[in-house]
């Protein structure tokens, strides 16, 4: 054999050998280039070599123009054996990320997470639905992958902190798992300045940078100021401040007025003596109680609900951003809603003296609170009186007050049921709620347990 062709043989196995060793990675010509070490090949030599490769089916180019490996690794597929995937099998899953900026996937496909060092989280952050190749058991059987793809951020808003640099600046991201700062350009400072926690957008990634691109998109104030850092806690947790504008005009139609022709189609109990009861400080009233006595002796209670799908539509801007956000989440000193306020505390909120849609669940019980009769139905209600819990409970120990005898009636029917409930093996649930008492500015004075009284049951 010729010298020439030893040399060419030579450098053949050395980049077959390099594939074959790194079955999950794919390389440029210029990364097999830096691979073969001290010894210099020209490219048009390596060309060659990769060439002839591809030709053996031992490599194969892929859309990225790197070059993958065809052939398995038979040992590694073999320390899989007895695990519950396969040699190379990509998997959906999410993303826990570590302080130290390694990753473990969780994933319904596979009993044990997935570990995934570091260096192959590939731009991917905490909570993401990303794409996973398992290529090994590693120590102790752990399974081992790298992130081939990214399906789903889990958000693309932060808070942190601006750093200024000349010309341009970087965001320290608050979240101790997101393991890069954000690099700002200077058009997409907006104001900010250095030492401002700010909310930043993620607006891509360019392959060959080593941070992501950001845009402050709001100055949230300076650090550690109360409701600076209650918007951070909002928005790190991936809830959105604003609502989208299309929602905002879609609510914002929306009538008190309700058109005779509704009312004509439900449940009228506008005649029916109804009360909410709630927390001092709520702002929405969901749910009513009803109570008429009927010509056989028997009570009518009604539990009425306010009809929000009369007013949200299915498939609406509203629906869709309601079903984003799951619920309304509660704060110390806020709530984040899921519908807009005029909704939620205006259209819908069952607010003493005005007319309102429910959907109601209405029980005939006898005075031994055993329930004969129940109707589900559409409704259109009058409350008559807005109770707080300590209104209600003050009523129901003294005896007396605004509609007293319903909300003793009530009360007496609601100790039978329960009763009955409990005996039947229901499970008590009650454990104490903590509030906290703020000043004007947000902060803390204190700390009480809330004490759970029969108004609370009722």
């Amino acid at each position: 054999m010729s010298q020439k062709k030893t040399t060419k043989k030579k450098l053949l196995d050395k980049i077959n050998s390099i594939f074959t060793q790194n079955p999950h990675n794919g390389f440029t010509i210029k990364q097999v280039q830096k691979k073969l070490g001290k010894k210099k090949y020209y490219k048009d030599e390596i060309i060659e070599a990769l060439v002839v490769l591809e030709q053996k089916r031992k490599i194969k180019k892929g859309k990225d123009s790197k070059f993958y490996s065809k052939s398995k690794n038979k040992d590694q597929a073999a320390s899989l054996k007895g695990s519950s995937v396969n040699y190379k099998e990509t998997i959906e899953g999410k993303v826990d990320m570590t302080a130290r900026g390694a990753a473990y996937i969780i994933s319904e496909a596979v009993e044990q997470d997935i570990f995934v060092d570091k260096d192959d989280v590939n731009r991917a952050f905490d909570g993401d639905i990303v794409k996973v190749q398992v290529f090994k058991k590693g120590r102790k059987g752990r399974l081992e992958g790298r992130i081939v793809d990214i399906v789903r951020r889990q958000q693309e808003e932060f808070t942190g902190i601006i750093e200024m640099q000349k010309g341009f600046a970087f965001c320290r991201i608050d979240n101790e798992k997101m393991p890069v700062d954000f690099y700002i350009k200077e058009k997409n400072i907006h104001n900010a300045k250095d030492g401002d926690k700010v909310m930043v957008q993620m607006i891509g990634w360019p392959k060959n940078q080593k941070s992501p691109y950001g845009n402050v998109v709001k100055v949230l104030g300076q650090p550690g100021e109360h409701d600076v850092e209650m918007q951070s806690i909002l928005i790190n947790n991936g809830f959105p401040l604003k609502f989208p504008k299309e929602v905002l005009k879609e609510i914002n139609k929306l009538s008190l007025d309700i058109p005779q022709d509704e009312i004509d189609r439900r449940l009228d109990f506008r005649g029916v003596p109804t009360f909410t009861i709630d927390p001092h400080d709520a702002k929405d009233f969901d749910d009513a109680l009803s109570l008429q006595c009927l010509p056989n002796g028997n009570w009518e209670v009604g539990v009425h609900i306010a009809d929000v799908s009369h007013y949200v539509k299915e498939g609406s801007a509203s629906d869709k951003e309601a079903m984003i956000r799951a619920t309304s989440v509660y704060l110390v000193d806020r709530v984040l809603p899921m519908f807009p306020e005029h909704l939620s505390n205006l259209v819908c909120s069952l607010r003493p003296n005005e007319n309102k849609l429910c959907f109601s669940a209405i029980f005939e019980m006898t005075k031994a609170g055993k329930v004969v009769n129940k109707t589900f139905a559409r409704t259109i209600i009058f409350s008559n009186r807005r109770f707080t819990y300590a209104e209600a409970q003050n009523v129901i120990e003294t005896g007396k007050g605004d509609f007293a005898a319903e909300i003793l009636t009530l009360h007496k029917l609601a100790r039978k049921v329960r009763k009955k409930r409990m005996a039947l093996g229901s499970i008590q649930f009650d454990k104490p709620e903590v509030k906290f008492e703020l000043d004007e500015k947000g902060k803390p004075l204190g700390v009480k347990l809330k004490v759970q009284k029969e108004a609370n049951q009722l």
